[in-house]
């Protein structure tokens, strides 16, 4: 059996190849850090793109050798107000090089949602490539929301089985359901006051979070399984649109474990008119690399867009010397 290592400390860091290193049978697998969605009190708000995925085989390394690599960053949801801003962009992540393009294999992270009719951008779309690896695979894009609608929902992380999906867009005053990920489906927008369902995973076998139906009662919460997360639901307004209920969280990966995977995108709370009020959440990106939701677009009202979760490195490698480990760096070797 191999041994698996997983790399979660974000930023730049190394990493000090095993003595049993085996450059004939082994995979590198990276997922860069979601964006983070819109703040509230614009025309216009978006969520932010889920983290792309790269993959490569029989990488060659000298064993003890130190490798550089990186950890993206997941975005900052935007802030709220008359001058609100864009949500931040999810970091790339890159293995054995001190940049994305010297790497040998790395994945882009998704982009903030603008302050704009533009979406925020998964990672490798189009308008946000420079991914590195045999196997690519693209993050979903948060998509845009205007008028006043509920929050639009974020992308979902690309992984091993597909691209992420994409958060929905919104046209009622319900929350936007957030993008599946790694071959999951798309978000459902809102219907009415009612929030949308978050997107399911790639066998469609676990639900996205369910979309809410009242003010008190927050979206669900994305879940995930042995095929990936599923998006975050969406939160619900009331008719008159003076309160409104959270979106729930993108759901965590699990292909690797129980707890390493790709991420859903959150999902977007409902719409409102009051702008003093208690803010309200709208959902963040699942564990790895799922992509935050944006806030309800209504110019007095100031919400934060949900942040982006940061990405991952994932190191699989059958010993030279024979033998079975399954180990996280952080539990057993005290690195990152």
């Amino acid at each position: 059996m191999a041994t698996v290592i997983f790399l979660t400390t974000t930023g730049a860091n190394t990493w000090t190849v095993p003595s049993d290193w085996n450059s004939s049978n082994n995979t590198i697998e990276v997922i860069g850090g979601g964006g983070g969605g819109t703040g509230g009190g614009v025309s216009w708000s978006a969520g932010g793109g889920g983290g792309g995925y790269s993959k490569i085989s029989n990488l060659s390394l000298s064993p003890n050798a130190s490798i550089n690599y990186t950890v993206g960053i997941g975005g900052v949801g935007g802030t709220g107000g008359a001058t609100a801003k864009a949500g931040g962009n999810g970091g790339d992540s890159w293995f054995n090089g001190t940049t994305l393009a010297g790497s040998s294999v790395g994945a882009k992270g998704g982009l903030g949602g603008p302050q704009s009719s533009a979406n925020g951008l998964g990672g490798q779309q189009s308008g946000n490539t420079g991914s590195v690896g045999t196997i690519i695979k693209l993050g979903g894009n948060g998509v845009h929301s205007g008028g006043y609608d509920g929050g639009p929902g974020g992308g979902g992380a690309a992984g091993p089985n597909g691209n992420g999906a994409d958060g929905a867009s919104d046209g009622g005053n319900g929350g936007a359901g957030g993008g599946g990920s790694g071959g999951g489906l798309v978000g459902a927008a809102g219907s009415g006051y009612t929030g949308g369902n978050g997107g399911a995973n790639y066998t469609s076998t676990q639900a996205g979070g369910i979309g809410s139906s009242s003010t008190s009662t927050p979206g669900g919460n994305g879940t995930g399984d042995s095929n990936g997360a599923s998006g975050g639901g969406g939160g619900a307004s009331n008719s008159g649109e003076t309160a409104a209920s959270a979106g729930g969280d993108g759901g965590p990966g699990q292909e690797w474990d129980s707890t390493h995977g790709s991420g859903g995108g959150g999902g977007g709370a409902g719409s409102k008119y009051n702008a003093n009020d208690t803010i309200i959440h709208n959902g963040n990106g699942g564990l790895y690399g799922g992509g935050g939701a944006g806030s309800n677009t209504l110019f007095d009202y100031y919400g934060t867009g949900g942040n982006g979760a940061q990405g991952i490195i994932v190191i699989t490698y059958t010993p030279s010397a024979g033998g079975t480990q399954y180990f996280s760096p952080f539990s057993i070797l005290g690195v990152g």
